[in-house]
């Protein structure tokens, strides 16, 4: 019935009536050091392909991170699930 959340400059704590949370962990991809080895969008997401598989050979790429993520916790799993099962595909290969 409420959030208690703490402003990390400060320690500072806020109270907040709620009645449903949703998750969002953060609003830019942390993937600043890839600028100089794959195409970044814009807003810092690496392009994949369907399989999730960047310009390099065995790097991948999923969730928030990707260009074309919904960003969306099911999809972010799902992208994680593709990913993996690429990357076995790659590595049996």
């Amino acid at each position: 019935d409420r959030a208690l959340v703490r402003d990390l400059k400060t320690d500072k704590t806020y109270e907040f009536p709620m009645a449903a949370a949703f998750i969002y962990v953060g609003f830019h991809p942390n993937t600043e050091y890839l600028s100089d080895l794959l195409e970044l969008d814009s807003g810092g997401h690496v392009y994949t392909d369907i399989h999730m598989r960047t310009a390099i050979p065995m790097v991948y790429a999923c969730g928030d991170a990707r260009a074309e993520s919904t960003r969306q916790l099911g999809a972010a799993v799902g992208d994680g699930i593709t990913a993996a099962l690429a990357a076995f595909h790659d590595l049996s290969n």
